[in-house]
């Protein structure tokens, strides 16, 4: 599966818990209760616009993972035929799906929602572990740079680092 092709979410209301999955190579909307509901909408790019706020589609992907990893979506209306789905000022409508399989389907999208956080686990730890890298290197490379400015004396010669500094004598000094 590519990289950021399947998008997930929990939606906690008072009414219950609610799964949010996009599938962005099929571009279908999916929200299930896990149990006994599942409703879907397939999406144009248009309909994906219009509920992301109107954003151009150069911003879409980015308002989109936003979107739902910020989990600003809710469900507004549920009835036995239609679930509403509200961001911010935007609504869809999803249909509810009657399929026989529902409980194979569930588990495909949790499969799918597990690999889909597993994915994005993987690429923070990796870029986590690519900050770190450069941050060592930096520090490696500013310890060796003032190692070297404290190894020259201020007319530019350089001191011996085995040599001891010396402080000019200031002979005895006794009280009158």
């Amino acid at each position: 599966m590519p990289q950021d092709s399947f998008h997930c979410c929990v939606i906690n209301d008072g009414a219950g818990r609610w799964f949010v999955y996009f599938d962005k190579p099929r571009s279908v909307m999916t929200v299930t209760d896990s149990m006994t509901s599942t409703y879907e909408k397939a999406m144009t790019t248009k309909d994906q616009i219009e509920f992301a706020g109107n954003v151009s589609e150069s911003l879409l992907e980015q308002s989109w993972q936003e979107m739902i990893l910020r989990r600003t979506l809710k469900v507004s209306e549920v009835t036995d035929d239609k679930l509403i789905l509200v961001h911010v000022v935007n609504r869809i409508e999803l249909n509810r799906v009657i399929n026989a399989d529902m409980q194979l389907r569930t588990v495909d999208l949790l499969e799918r929602a597990v690999n889909a956080y597993l994915s994005l686990l993987e690429r923070q730890i990796r870029n986590r572990t690519d900050v770190e890298q450069m941050a060592a290197r930096k520090t490696m490379r500013n310890q060796s740079s003032q190692r070297k400015k404290s190894e020259k004396h201020e007319n530019g010669s350089t001191s011996e680092s085995s040599k001891r500094r010396r402080t000019r004598p200031t002979g005895l000094n006794f009280d009158d």
